[in-house]
């Protein structure tokens, strides 16, 4: 599709592209767990655990707020 921007004096070109694509099944399957604290990933069987102690961070951003919206 060609179109003419009279307003910024340019010409605009469209291009649309195909390609076939065919259906693949799964190789496997990763099981994530997220919570406050932690994240646990269960990957070939082994489980990787990171911590994260988002919940400090998110009380203490609640105090903080609270307390600047108290005065």
């Amino acid at each position: 599709m060609l179109k003419l921007d009279r307003g910024e004096r340019r010409l605009i070109l469209y291009l649309t592209f195909r390609k076939e694509a065919g259906e693949y099944g799964p190789k496997g399957y990763i099981t994530v767990d997220v919570n406050e604290d932690a994240e646990a990933a269960l990957v070939d069987g082994v489980v990787h655990l990171l911590e994260t102690d988002i919940s400090k961070v998110t009380l203490g951003y609640y105090y903080r707020r609270k307390r600047v919206q108290g005065k």
